[in-house]
């Protein structure tokens, strides 16, 4: 279950960044479901996906945290023919296992209505610091 931090001991104004790890609720915080994702694209940027290779502006950046590969085909929100652009509060997650992950890839519409797409700010919950299961990978996420 996550807990997140008590509002004494949360930062006034959170600041994410790329390779962050966030929690954040993909339906809103009225729906008690989060997800942990990677942060990849920030606010501004032009996100695309080609051929397993993520693009930031057009440049290809460096991607250790894949855990397999991206199925090109299913990608519906980021595509070398479309590149999405997020808004001034969308952040472009992607989870580690790509070949299963719900993540900013999907617009949550027919099939897949539990895709989160591009994560609203307000819906982050916080940044992940510490991992605590399983156990032979404790500390650092």
């Amino acid at each position: 279950r996550f807990i997140p931090y008590p509002p004494m001991l949360s930062p006034p104004v959170p600041v994410w960044f790329s390779n962050h790890i966030i929690v954040f609720y993909p339906k809103g915080h009225d729906v008690d479901e989060y997800y942990v994702k990677r942060i990849y694209g920030l606010p501004g940027e032009t996100v695309y996906i080609d051929n397993n290779s993520i693009y930031i502006n057009g440049k290809k950046i460096d991607d250790p945290y894949a855990k397999d590969a991206m199925d090109d085909s299913q990608i519906e929100l980021g595509t070398k023919e479309k590149p999405y652009t997020l808004k001034s509060d969308e952040y472009y997650v992607l989870g580690d296992h790509r070949s299963v992950s719900l993540d900013s890839r999907s617009i949550p519409q027919g099939e897949d209505p539990d895709a989160p797409g591009p994560v609203k700010r307000e819906n982050i919950a916080g940044k992940v610091f510490l991992r605590i299961w399983p156990l032979n990978q404790f500390g650092k996420p």
